[in-house]
């Protein structure tokens, strides 16, 4: 069986060219025994393929004492194989609560990440894991218990990117065997006997459910099965560029036009994929365009109600007008309240800026139409000035005009709506409107021939 597994390891890496002669691979090991067969499998034809080896072991930090056990473990056996040693911990925990992640979706997300990154550092083609044939099958029940487009059949990607999975075409017990075999020493994780995962319940009573009653022997026609999705999801996928490329135009950072007429004769796989990447690129996250929400979004583009938007994300919505789809990011409401001094730097990560306040020589004053940089007469002033979003019945003098105008309609003259609006930012002196920032300042604020102190008010991008 060893015999066997060793040969085929080498025919699937050769069939697919996952590697080539010479190549440099970061091989990512757990410790456990998958990996660990993985890393000897390598290690087996590096001689024939001229390969650069490296481990690589990332640490989630979730299983206390024995997580650490696995590093050390992986750490030795490396050194014992005379191959460099990488490590990188990520915090699982903290980012599966902050994004609103499963542990284990928060984990997958930030081992590519980190494996990602050390290949990037330490140079490396290629990184090898060791997803397997059973891997294959569960991840496919997975999705279909959970809900999935026709791309979720494809499974585990055998090549993406970098990331390559030589034994997707073994089994466990094929593993297991070599494993035997070679006498190969392994650490065991508990948490994949925890039946509260629904992986680990798919594993130990489902399809062992289906190899007693329906004889299940062999899973290579799931492996074939997923091969044939993945070639037609990437026909897809190059469809859809030109798609996007056809039908799609940005509008700026937080807009983007799909035009309609083209949109309607795409077949409905290319519709989702179109609006997914358009969420996505707007959104800075990964969206999956539910089959039930994507009809709810053809039967409100049928009715096309004027004005009325469809509510895609939390902070992205789609209109019509003049035959395109819209599609706007709207801006998380913030609360802004700051104490503003001379001299200083304020930065506002909420906003994705900071506000510089400087005093500065009268001399140096230049006047333009960059509103992100402004002078205004400090003589008039009491500090500290009051950084904060604009409030119902805010009023000022914009610059240049006799009387004084409502924020609210400033604002809106100055086409600003949503979320933007509402984030708007004004300095104020005591109760005093001294400029809506980024637009205009106050009359009584503007340096004239008798100002005598002037403060220069920058906004920069962080």
């Amino acid at each position: 069986m060893s015999t066997s597994l060793k040969h085929a390891f080498l025919k699937f890496l050769r069939r697919y060219r996952l590697v080539t002669e010479g190549q440099s691979v970061l091989v990512a090991v757990s410790g456990g025994i998958d990996s660990v067969v993985l890393l000897h499998l390598f290690l087996e034809w590096q001689p024939l393929l001229h390969l650069r080896l490296g481990v690589a072991h990332v640490h989630h930090g979730l299983r206390g004492a024995a997580a650490d056990a696995d590093a050390r473990f992986v750490a030795e056996l490396a050194q014992k194989l005379e191959l460099p040693f990488y490590e990188e911990r990520v915090p699982v925990r903290d980012f599966a609560r902050e994004h609103r992640l499963s542990l284990e979706e928060a984990g997958r997300v930030l081992r590519e990440s980190a494996l990602n990154r050390i290949a990037e550092q330490q140079a490396f083609e290629r990184i090898a894991t060791a997803h397997h044939l059973n891997d294959q099958l569960e991840t496919i029940f997975l999705r279909l218990l959970t809900g999935t487009g026709f791309e979720g059949l494809a499974g585990i990607w055998r090549e993406k990117g970098r990331f390559i999975r030589p034994l997707l075409f073994a089994s466990r017990g094929e593993i297991e065997a070599y494993a035997r075999s070679r006498g190969l020493t392994f650490r065991e994780d508990a948490s994949n006997r925890d039946l509260r995962y629904l992986r680990n319940r798919i594993r130990h009573r489902l399809l062992p459910f289906l190899e007693d009653t329906f004889h299940l022997r062999s899973l290579e026609p799931f492996l074939n099965m997923s091969f044939v999705v993945a070639d037609w999801v990437q026909y897809v996928e190059q469809q859809v560029d030109r798609a996007f490329e056809e039908a799609v135009q940005k509008a700026g950072e937080n807009k983007f036009y799909l035009e309609l007429s083209p949109f309607r004769g795409y077949f409905s796989g290319i519709q989702i994929r179109l609006v997914e990447r358009i969420v996505q690129q707007l959104a800075g996250t990964e969206f999956r365009f539910g089959y039930r929400k994507f009809r709810d979004f053809l039967d409100w583009l049928e009715r096309q109600r004027p004005g009325r938007p469809f509510q895609i994300t939390r902070n992205v919505a789609v209109r019509v007008a003049d035959g395109r789809l819209i599609f706007e990011r709207e801006e998380a409401i913030v609360s802004i309240d700051l104490e503003i001094y001379p001299d200083r730097e304020y930065p506002i990560p909420e906003l994705g800026i900071k506000i510089k306040c400087q005093q500065v020589d009268k001399k140096v004053v230049q006047f333009h139409s960059n509103h992100r940089v402004e002078f205004v007469d400090a003589s008039r002033m009491v500090f500290p000035l009051r950084l904060r979003c604009w409030q119902a019945g805010d009023r000022f003098q914009p610059l240049g005009l006799a009387g004084t105008k409502r924020v609210s309609d400033f604002l809106q003259e100055q086409k600003i709506s949503g979320a933007r609006k509402k984030n708007q930012l004004v300095l104020v002196n005591r109760d005093d409107i001294v400029a809506v920032l980024g637009y205009r300042i106050s009359e009584k604020y503007k340096v004239t021939p008798q100002t005598r102190n002037v403060l220069k008010i920058e906004i920069h991008r962080l």
